[in-house]
C-alpha cells in the first residue's frame, strides 16, 4: 500500500492500483458509532474524490443498532466514492446485508456490491 492509516478497529490505506481499502484487523469485531465517526475522518484524509472503496469485512462483524441508524453511505466521505465493494465471507451475512440496503427508505447513489471471498 502507498500510504496506510491505522483506525480502532481497521486499517485503511490507498493501494498502487488507486482503490481505497480497509480491511478488519480481527475476524471478529462490533461497529459502533465511534468507529463510524472514525472512517469518515480517515476517508477525508485520504481524499476519496473518484476512488473506489474495498471493504474486506471479518467474518463474526456485527453493527451496533445506533450505528445501523446512522446514514453512513450519505455523507460527504463516502458520496466521494464511484463505487463500494464489501467483501463478505459467509453467506447469511451477504444475505442480511442485500435485504438491509434494499430495505433502507433513502437509497445509496452509488454502486454498492457484497461479494464472496
Amino acid at each position: 500500500m502507498l500510504r496506510t492509516l491505522d483506525t480502532g478497529l481497521a486499517i485503511v490505506g490507498e493501494r498502487e492500483d488507486g482503490l481505497l481499502e480497509m480491511r478488519f484487523k480481527t475476524e471478529d469485531y462490533i461497529i459502533d458509532l465511534d468507529f463510524i465517526q472514525e472512517t469518515w475522518e480517515v476517508f477525508n484524509e485520504l481524499d476519496p474524490v473518484d476512488k473506489a472503496l474495498l471493504v474486506v469485512a471479518g467474518k463474526y462483524g456485527n453493527i451496533t443498532k445506533e450505528a445501523r441508524e446512522v446514514e453512513m453511505f450519505r455523507t460527504d466521505s463516502y458520496n466521494a466514492f464511484k463505487a463500494i465493494a464489501i467483501v463478505v465471507p459467509s453467506i447469511h451475512k451477504r444475505l442480511l446485508g442485500n435485504l438491509f440496503f434494499a430495505l433502507r427508505r433513502k437509497k445509496t447513489r452509488l454502486p454498492l456490491q457484497d461479494v464472496p471471498n
